[in-house]
């Protein structure tokens, strides 16, 4: 997890895509909804000002595996407060190419 909030942009880009490997992994999901701090480093990820549109979409596939079809899933996202900084993302980047899949992420969590 240092390695995601370092500073240096690299290792985090590469910090984040593995997890995102990982989280893929139908063994570890239940292992990393339980984590909470490893969401709550992700949740404060979003609000990084140096955050590459890159890092945004694995972090946003991170979250939708994670709550998809898992109730259990959308209470920690929601926990760490992850949905308002998604919201939060969407209405300081409107990047076209993130906007349909942070929409499906928070029409989800609802």
């Amino acid at each position: 997890m240092s390695f995601m909030s370092g500073h240096k942009l690299l290792s985090r880009t590469l910090a984040i895509s593995v997890m995102r490997n990982l989280v893929l992994n139908t063994s570890n999901k239940q292992k990393f909804i339980v984590a909470d701090k490893l969401l709550q480093t992700i949740s404060d990820l979003l609000l990084d000002g140096s955050i590459k549109e890159r890092e945004i979409h694995d972090i946003a596939l991170i979250t939708w595996y994670l709550i998809a079809n898992s109730h259990r899933g959308k209470n920690a996202i929601k926990a760490v407060g992850l949905a308002s900084r998604l919201k939060f993302t969407i209405t300081k980047d409107s990047n076209p190419n993130l906007m349909p899949l942070l929409n499906e992420i928070l029409v989800i969590l609802k």
